[in-house]
């Protein structure tokens, strides 16, 4: 019976750390999400008004030196540039909020300018939302 108890205890330690296994998605894991995983117009205003210098007249604020005052949503979705649209529902690979974020934007220089560039978890956010159609949600 002895015999049996520590045979078995080995299996008990393998069953115990596989059923703990995070699937090596660790908390310092970047969580791009799924294309599924619904990302709203809150979280990426969130995003904009921490990253994009909104309450200051610096980079997106209201004397925005850029002439792009990023103050909510429909400033963001019906921007229109000499590039384009800034958002173009549906299309967040094609759509300049998203591109200028990217290390090689296809015009002009990365943003947010002169600060540590968006993490890939928050650039899919923002392209996330594109796709699913850049609600106000």
């Amino acid at each position: 019976m002895q015999r049996l108890l520590w045979g078995s205890i080995p299996a008990l330690i393998l069953a115990l750390a596989i059923g703990c296994s995070d699937g090596g998605d660790s908390p310092t894991s970047p969580d791009t999400g799924s294309p599924d995983t619904l990302a709203n117009f809150s979280e990426v205003f969130s995003l904009i008004q921490a990253r994009c210098n909104t309450s200051s007249n610096t980079c997106h604020g209201a004397s925005a030196a850029s002439g792009f005052h990023m103050a909510g949503y429909d400033a963001i979705t019906t921007h229109q540039a000499g590039i384009g649209a800034t958002v173009d529902p549906g299309n967040g690979a094609g759509s300049n909020l998203y591109l200028k974020t990217t290390s090689s934007p296809p015009f002009g220089q990365r943003m947010p300018l002169g600060q540590t560039p968006l993490s890939t978890s928050e650039q899919q956010l923002i392209k996330r939302w594109i796709d699913q159609g850049a609600l106000d949600n």
